[in-house]
């Protein structure tokens, strides 16, 4: 990947799942937004709508600036791996948003 594109935001914006989710777990006690870029395999967690997907393309962007397979986990700041990957989706939300679990 050339290290000086950026990516289309617009684009991920437009092709991102979004979904609200109250807390599942005791682990998580505040409602949180989930953004998933099913093409990367990218997703992002915010506290509000428009920080999961600000946060979803920052991990977008950082992704295919890397030289990894491995999609990318980001929330408050931090991107980490995301373990689980593209072949998540029939996972419980909880083990989607803690891949250190």
């Amino acid at each position: 990947m050339d290290q000086q594109a950026s990516v289309d935001a617009e684009s991920i914006r437009q092709r991102a799942w979004i979904e609200y989710r109250e807390p599942e777990t005791a682990r998580v006690d505040q409602p949180v937004w989930v953004a998933e870029d099913r093409e990367s395999g990218c997703l992002a967690i915010g506290d509000v709508r428009i920080e999961a997907v600000g946060n979803l393309v920052a991990a977008v962007d950082e992704y295919e600036r890397s030289d990894t397979d491995t999609p990318l986990l980001k929330a408050r700041g931090q991107s980490i791996p995301r373990r689980l990957g593209r072949e998540n989706e029939t996972a419980p939300l909880i083990d989607r948003l803690l891949p250190w679990r």
